[in-house]
């Protein structure tokens, strides 16, 4: 069932990703999608990554990653020190970064109307990992894996859930502001 729900939400979002080429090929034909954030989000069924160049040194980048999530709400800690790598497995929260957490994400039954999302708990691992880009720059890479469960507690099990892109950008934004950059 839970495939079923995944499959069906990656069709959906191929229907209205954009194409952007030269993806790496992932199971299940994943989408690529922008919602207008200037973040391209790579959807496939272990969740969803945004990867982009800042111009920060991957030092900075490090630095201030602990300060973004801080102030994001999403708390967390080091996942990978020698891997640049910062995240938190499980968050919880209604709201991250002054958003509800259901503005960040779509889920598999959102087609069925707009009020449905809202009766979910979603729960989200995400991480961010900096790496060494051209000339100075730095790369960040968050990736996000999202469900969602039911409020009223039926046995429907849980949706997936992917993001929309709105996270990844504030992070990119924060850590570039916090940075100096």
């Amino acid at each position: 069932m839970q495939r079923a729900h995944l499959v069906l939400a990656t069709l959906a979002l191929s229907a209205c990703a954009s194409g952007s080429g030269g993806l790496e090929p992932v199971q299940y034909q994943p989408a690529t999608i922008d919602r207008g954030t200037g973040v391209e989000v790579r959807v496939s069924e272990t969740g969803s990554v945004a990867e982009r160049a800042i111009s920060v040194s991957p030092e900075a980048a490090w630095r201030v990653l602990p300060q973004v999530y801080q102030a994001l709400g999403l708390e967390g800690g080091i996942v990978d020190a020698r891997a640049m790598s910062f995240g938190n497995p499980r968050v919880t929260a209604r709201t991250v970064g002054g958003s509800r957490v259901d503005a960040l994400f779509r889920c598999a039954n959102e087609g069925a109307g707009p009020s449905s999302v809202n009766r979910l708990q979603i729960t989200f691992s995400i991480s961010t990992t900096v790496s060494r880009g051209q000339e100075g720059e730095s790369q960040l890479r968050t990736s996000i894996v999202a469900v969602g469960r039911p409020l009223e507690g039926t046995s429907s099990g849980q949706l997936v859930c992917i993001s929309r892109g709105i996270l990844e950008a504030a992070i990119e934004r924060d850590v570039v502001a916090a940075a100096g950059g």
